[in-house]
């Protein structure tokens, strides 16, 4: 047990290394901008969510890098098997979990798919923004239509 726990202190450690490092800014030499600068924003960015750790970053870049880099949701739902696939034969229809999928990207997901998709949804539009997770904004937007009413 101490020999596990010493390995896992050590895979925390290289695994914080490694997004410390893709966090690091790139400096495009020359006039164009390097494809690469935005991955140490999308780092800061996925890790300002709440209840997202370093481990569940590093799967998400690691496992599924070409959707996040082209912000392609619906990519990232289908690669994760959060979207579900749509079987249909004559005139039966039904709608299943998908199973073709990346299971560690899976594993790295919450369990509850509902909310999972509606974190997903915000981290996309926080990337397409360049924002950090606000906690505060969500309480104003809640409270907005109540004081509407």
């Amino acid at each position: 047990m101490q020999l596990l726990h010493r390995q896992l202190g050590l895979v925390h450690k290289r695994i914080d290394t490694l997004l410390d490092a893709l966090a690091q800014p790139i400096q495009p030499s020359g006039d164009a901008p390097a494809p690469e600068a935005c991955e140490h924003r999308d780092v800061e960015i996925l890790l300002s969510m709440p209840g997202v750790g370093r481990v569940t970053v590093a799967t998400m870049l690691a496992q599924a890098h070409r959707a996040i880099h082209d912000r392609d949701y619906h990519a990232l739902r289908a690669q994760s098997g959060l979207a579900p696939i749509t079987k249909a034969s004559g005139k039966s229809r039904r709608v299943q979990m998908r199973r073709a999928c990346d299971s560690r990207l899976r594993n790295a997901g919450h369990a509850l798919r509902a909310l999972a998709d509606r974190l997903l949804r915000i981290q996309f539009a926080m990337l397409r923004t360049g924002t950090l997770y606000d906690p505060s904004r969500l309480v104003r937007s809640a409270a907005a239509p109540a004081a509407a009413a």
